[in-house]
């Protein structure tokens, strides 16, 4: 099992070798943030993301303003706006592929809630609270095909390919099996296997396919495509942690959301991999805790054990490798703020 007694825990598989010498430092300086080089683009992604609600059938429309409104990090257009725009690439391009992303990330968002049955997100009521099931698949289901229309003007089968590809790899990691039977040891294996699929997948899709837009060579590509997954996985492990030390103001949903729908997160896993007795994994083995103020301790718990610390360490080795694949890369600005999304996404509380 690893991670077990004394021994020591290991870092990452590396990917990423350097392209030659040189390092990115991951320094930001004060008033900057790792969006600032494409700021102005973002503001236009928006605006273009505002117009996908205008659609003839009102209903439809309401839907679509509720879940694309104002609140959402832009996360995935940043780093394909971020990964492009080196060899005169036409902006128009450049953000109807960040726009693409956006929509699928929204649409995976729709989906997950009515599997999760959440009742809120971003601090405002899901698309399946309002308007219920049926019409947020179907809110879903258009966001997929908007999406999909955005590639397909770019004109690139290979964009494309990449495209179809992380939506197979998001279906399969929503289905990849997670859950408590008696035993914790295996559980860190697949839930990274899950997390690579579900969450890291759009985010190297991101960064490879705006790399391929901007006409990038192959070892620029492939390196982008690996940060992106790395990133991507460093991202999910402090989503994971919030969701237990953030308050519910910043999270925008109850504290310990992911306990009470029986998710298995790596600090749940360690926690458990350090305390295979303790009620809580009686708990999660029956199935999911509905007692509100069960589930607060079962938090409090969790904050107090090294638990927290751990993963926090696990999602650090994984931003130094998302870092790491950046060095040597001739991508000026843009490399720094990738790299200065790597300490965003480590540093982040919400």
């Amino acid at each position: 099992m690893r991670f077990a007694g004394d021994r020591k825990r290991p870092s990452p598989v590396r990917h990423c070798e350097p392209y030659e010498d040189g390092r990115v430092t991951t320094d930001v300086a004060a008033g900057y943030t790792p969006f600032n080089p494409v700021l102005a683009e973002l503001d236009s992604v928006e605006g273009r993301l505002g117009t996908v609600s205008d659609v003839d059938h009102p209903i439809l429309g309401q839907t679509l303003r509720l879940i694309l409104g104002p609140g959402g990090k832009r996360l995935r257009p940043a780093l394909v706006l971020l990964t492009s725009g080196f060899n005169g690439t036409p902006l128009d391009r450049r953000e109807r592929l960040a726009v693409a992303a956006e929509l699928l990330h929204t649409a995976t968002l729709v989906h997950d809630d009515i599997l999760d049955e959440s009742a809120a997100r971003r601090g405002r009521a899901t698309v399946n609270t309002v308007f219920g099931n049926s019409l947020a698949v179907l809110t879903g289901d258009y966001l997929f095909a908007k999406a999909a229309e955005f590639v397909a003007s770019l004109d690139s089968p290979q964009i494309m390919g990449i495209f179809a590809w992380a939506v197979m790899e998001l279906c399969q990691g929503e289905m990849m099996p997670l859950s408590l039977n008696g035993d914790p040891r295996g559980l860190e294996a697949a839930y990274f296997a899950k997390v690579r699929s579900k969450t890291a997948s759009l985010l190297a899709m991101c960064c490879q396919t705006g790399a391929m837009l901007d006409g990038a060579d192959e070892m620029v590509v492939s390196r982008l495509r690996q940060y992106g997954l790395e990133l991507g996985v460093a991202f999910q492990i402090i989503d994971d942690i919030l969701d237990l030390t953030s308050t519910e103001e910043a999270l925008g949903k109850p504290v310990g959301s992911d306990l009470l729908q029986g998710t298995m997160t790596l600090p749940i896993i360690y926690f458990l991999e350090a305390q295979p007795q303790h009620p809580l994994a009686d708990t999660l083995t029956d199935g999911t805790p509905t007692d509100e103020r069960r589930v607060q301790q079962f938090v409090a718990e969790i904050r107090e054990s090294e638990a927290i610390d751990r993963a926090r360490t696990v999602a650090s080795q994984f931003g130094d490798e998302a870092t790491r694949c950046l060095e040597g890369l001739p991508l000026s600005a843009h490399g720094e703020a990738l790299a200065g999304l790597v300490r965003y996404a480590i540093s982040r509380q919400s």
